[in-house]
C-alpha cells in the first residue's frame, strides 16, 4: 500500500466534496434528519464551497491518497 498526504489544488473539488458527504452521510445519520442530512450532503453544495476556499485561499486543505486514489481529507482555517 502507497499513501501520500498533499495539499488541496484547484481542481480537487469534486474529490474534497465527495468524501466529505459520503462520510457525513454515514456519521450523521443517526444524529440528523433526512432532510438536513439531505441538504448538507449535497454534493454541488459542498463542491461550490471547496472551489471558493481553494480560489479564495481560506484555511489550508490536504488529501490522503491510497494507491494515488483520494480516501480522506483535512481543512481547518487559521
Amino acid at each position: 500500500m502507497n499513501w501520500t498526504i498533499r495539499n488541496v489544488i484547484s481542481g480537487d473539488e469534486k474529490e474534497l466534496a465527495y468524501i466529505q458527504t459520503e462520510s457525513w452521510k454515514e456519521a450523521f445519520k443517526h444524529i440528523l434528519s433526512e432532510e438536513l442530512l439531505k441538504i448538507y450532503t449535497d454534493k454541488n453544495r459542498s463542491m461550490k464551497m471547496y472551489k471558493r476556499l481553494i480560489d479564495e485561499g481560506i484555511g489550508h486543505g490536504y488529501i490522503l491518497e491510497v494507491n494515488g486514489n483520494p480516501h480522506c481529507i483535512a481543512w481547518w482555517v487559521a
